[in-house]
């Protein structure tokens, strides 16, 4: 079973004294010669197939120098000027110090997932609750 709990955009984070701003993004394939810091391109979990989708619509395929799916380390290596990245925007929330976000015109969904007629009790309170999160009336 499945719940969608919220979507919000995706951005670029890029070291704080980086060339690109919101007003300079005009297209991403400006973007085509820097080093980016991502999940491996060549998974076929979701972040990773939407970020293959963006490249392709974009026309390039990014130099990927480092490939992680821990947001935390790749916000470390970027404020450090190792490169690049792409994040949901929720990631702005841990309040790193070195990087800005850039939001791009895309979104990623938060799901909950979970096993149907799953017998633990905590498990049926924690999708209760999430649901009455997500829709509060």
């Amino acid at each position: 079973m499945s719940c969608k709990l919220y979507t919000e955009p995706i951005c670029l984070v890029v070291p704080e004294k980086h060339w690109l701003t919101n007003r300079t993004l005009k297209v991403l394939k400006v973007l085509q010669d820097e080093k980016f810091i991502i999940s491996g391109l060549h998974r076929n979990t979701y972040f990773p197939s939407l970020l293959r989708s963006l490249f392709q619509k974009n026309g390039f395929e990014p130099k990927t120098v480092i490939e992680s799916d821990f947001g935390g380390m790749i916000i470390n290596l970027v404020a450090q000027g190792l490169g690049i990245s792409i994040l949901p925007l929720s990631y702005k929330f841990s309040n790193a110090i070195g990087v800005r976000f850039i939001a791009l015109d895309e979104t990623i969904s938060l799901f909950m997932n979970w096993r149907k007629n799953d017998p633990n009790r905590i498990a049926e309170r924690v999708v209760k609750l999430a649901k009455k999160m997500t829709n509060p009336t």
